[in-house]
């Protein structure tokens, strides 16, 4: 039998699982759900940090200083879709290995850290 606390513990890890990115800090600019298509790149408006988040996760995959145009998003490659990032000329790709994630997030997190 499980004990209340037990219970309690279960029951805060399955909110924080059905939160998603609402528990995330920043504000959501381009998502890439997977078995669809990943959008085209975009221009970063502000200097700032640029952090990518799994849709299903508090913990991003990924945290990046980027200055105003510095271009993000997503890119599909023999059918493997990664985060990237172009900075100082010099694009940045990151694994999207999460089995069950279903979403991935890129998020403006502010220009100080």
């Amino acid at each position: 039998m499980l004990k209340s606390h037990s219970i309690a513990g279960l029951l805060l890890a399955a909110a924080l699982l059905i939160q998603g990115c609402g528990a995330q800090p920043g504000r959501s600019l381009v998502t890439f759900h997977r078995n669809g298509e990943a959008p085209p790149l975009s221009n970063a408006e502000n200097d700032g940090w640029y952090a990518l988040y799994p849709g299903n996760g508090l913990n991003p995959l990924d945290s990046v200083y980027l200055h105003r145009d510095d271009k993000f998003g997503f890119e599909t490659a023999d059918s493997r879709t990664v985060g990237v990032y172009v900075k100082n000329h010099q694009t940045n790709k990151i694994p999207l290995s999460g089995v069950l994630t279903t979403e991935y997030i890129w998020k403006y997190q502010g220009a100080e850290k």
